[in-house]
């Protein structure tokens, strides 16, 4: 059973996307990402709420009414919208029965989505309304594989509802004969629990999970700091995660730990490196760092503020209680991101400091670029081979300077004629 967020069918339609917007079109997006809101009935120490906390109180006044969300369901539907994402922020399920009738649309009008949840608030109702509809993916956060070491990093009691519920969900699939929702655990890597990747397989496997997922601590905040890895700790890391990697494999459980605990070049340096800068002559933009402008749209919890990934922050921007879907997809403010992605002018303090797993996701959809959009010379005719050469070498010139541009030039012609 794959994820299905992360199947070929999804990555396909993805660049299906990609491919119209590459044609100068404009296709909704394949996925909207909410957050419901962004209170939590847990106060976990390495939260980004922590954080904020140590300049004032955090507004959770400004949540969109139930209403609003549930006409943009609607609205995705007539985008062509495919998945939904509903993360925090908080907890969503602190709006549980929103979440639920949000959950229950989606599936009625053949859409599906994930819910990214501290797994402390299912109800057995609640677990049989999403098995019964067929929902898609559950992420269930999980920071370590006892309750001494995840309620340190998250709330008292987290672990012992958390690990209720998963089981629960388990059980009831078994008796239901289904195998939806696919359930993956997200765990921190932390100075806590970041030598218990193994016993964190075990857990996971043990519960009826389908995937354990490790992540890089983000570091924000004083009260964050006393969880981050010693130098000492990182330099393990690797053969932790080699041998957690064998355990997994072994358990039947997918086993990538190395693109969260290690990952690729930051979008930082991906920014300021030149040789990965601009975009191809041709006018096609798969030498982007980041796709996600082009197939995601994010709502957040304050006014429904509208941007093109979960980093994503601004004070003044276009809400979702002022305008529909479709008008923040093709409005002002993404069509100068997507500009600003492009030329990497002028990019947005949160497209600096990402920590997102767009990377990975991003690499894979360009390698199908490479395959689908790319021409080999010999299937040119002379005079299309000319003009293309033509138009790559005086863009890549403008973009990048005399050398860069010959010494790509000469890698391309050498890569396009040996196939």
């Amino acid at each position: 059973m794959n994820n299905p967020a992360m199947s070929s069918l999804a990555i396909k339609e993805r660049f299906e996307r990609l491919q119209q917007w590459a044609c100068g079109e404009t296709p909704g997006p394949w996925e909207v990402v909410v957050f419901p809101t962004n209170r939590c009935n847990l106060r976990c120490a390495i939260c980004w709420q922590r954080y904020v906390e140590e300049f004032g109180e955090v507004d959770y006044r400004s949540e969109l009414p139930d209403q609003r969300l549930l006409d943009m369901i609607d609205e995705g539907a007539d985008l062509g919208v495919r998945d939904w994402r509903f993360i925090g922020g908080g907890e969503p399920l602190v709006r549980g029965d929103l979440v639920m009738a949000l959950c229950e649309k989606i599936r009625a009008k053949g859409m599906n989505g994930s819910i990214q949840t501290n797994a402390t608030r299912f109800s057995p109702e609640t677990i049989q309304t999403l098995i019964r509809i067929g929902w898609g993916l559950i992420i269930a956060s999980l920071d370590g594989p006892t309750a001494e070491i995840n309620d340190a990093i998250r709330s008292e009691g987290s672990f012992e509802s958390a690990t209720k519920n998963l089981r629960l969900f388990s059980e009831l699939k078994r008796a239901a004969g289904v195998t939806h929702p696919y359930m993956s655990v997200n765990m921190v890597v932390t100075n806590l629990n970041y030598d218990k990747m193994e016993e964190m397989v075990r857990l996971t496997h043990e519960l009826g999970c389908n995937e354990l997922t490790p992540l890089k601590l983000t570091v924000q905040g004083e009260r964050c700091t006393q969880f981050d890895l010693t130098e000492e700790q990182r330099a393990q890391l690797p053969r932790l995660v080699r041998r957690a990697e064998a355990l997994a494999r072994k358990l039947g459980l997918p086993a990538s730990f190395h693109n969260t605990v290690f990952p690729q070049e930051s979008i930082q340096a991906q920014c300021a490196h030149p040789e990965c800068s601009g975009i191809v002559g041709d006018g096609r933009f798969s030498d982007a760092f980041c796709f996600e402008p082009w197939t995601v749209l994010v709502i957040t919890a304050e006014d429904g503020k509208a941007g093109p990934c979960c980093p994503f922050w601004e004070e003044k921007v276009d809400t979702l209680r002022d305008k529909s879907l479709k008008e923040l997809w093709l409005g002002p403010y993404m069509q100068d991101i997507r500009k600003r992605i492009l030329s990497r002018e002028d990019l947005p303090a949160y497209c600096r400091i990402c920590c997102a797993d767009v990377p990975g996701r991003t690499q894979e959809l360009r390698g199908l670029f490479e395959a689908a959009l790319r021409p080999s010379l010999s299937e040119m005719g002379p005079l299309s081979a000319a003009r293309f050469m033509a138009g790559r070498f005086a863009e890549n010139l403008k973009q990048r300077g005399l050398r860069q541009t010959l010494r790509r030039t000469k890698e391309w012609m050498q890569t396009r004629s040996s196939r």
